[in-house]
């Protein structure tokens, strides 16, 4: 009989990786690993449990005890999956989306996303949208009317408004400032 460990804090890729690698070396067989989850083909002894629960801890990751913070980090790696792998091209704004997905008002949803995660539903989807401009605007072949297209905003000038109201920055200014300090600007910013 498989179980599923709920798993806060992944974002990406490498984290499914450390994660997987975290399972096996407490003994486990993975089954899948997906951002925020991850099924294993044996239900854990105490002992893996605990294994599992003290070295994702180690590196940044934890385990969901509870249905709200579960039902939060859903909606978290929604947003991600939204603005990361689908480019942003919503169809339909992001609260009915959400409702629709997760049969619940978007009420209820801000107000649990809230109270678990210290942050908002439409803030956290604003920083995951400025994250995905900050990478795209490495491509110097990229234009702003290129990115605002490819991630939804109504136009050029609403993304270099929000762009700006995030970091500080134009994103002209942004891209003039190179590499380097772009990476201090990022850690100065998400503090």
């Amino acid at each position: 009989m498989s179980f599923v460990f709920h798993i806060r804090n992944m974002i990406c890729d490498r984290c499914k990786m450390v994660v997987r690698a975290e399972l096996i070396h407490a003994g486990l067989h993975p089954l899948h690993v997906e951002l925020g989850e991850a099924e294993v083909a044996e239900k854990p002894t105490d002992d893996q449990l605990e294994r599992v629960k003290t070295s994702l801890e180690a590196v940044g990751f934890s385990l969901i005890d509870s249905e709200p913070l579960l039902l939060a980090e859903l909606i978290r790696i929604r947003i991600i999956r939204c603005v990361w792998e689908e480019d942003a091209a919503l169809s339909e704004n992001l609260s009915d989306l959400l409702s629709r997905e997760f049969g619940k008002d978007y009420d209820t949803l801000s107000a649990v996303f809230q109270d678990q995660m210290k942050n908002t539903i439409g803030r956290f989807f604003i920083l995951q949208r400025i994250t995905r401009v900050r990478e795209m605007m490495e491509d110097p072949e990229l234009t702003m009317s290129e990115i605002a297209a490819r991630l939804n905003y109504s136009s050029p000038a609403h993304l270099s408004r929000q762009f700006k109201q995030v970091s500080g920055y134009s994103p002209s200014e942004y891209r003039k400032l190179g590499l380097k300090r772009r990476s201090e600007n990022d850690q100065d910013r998400q503090q």
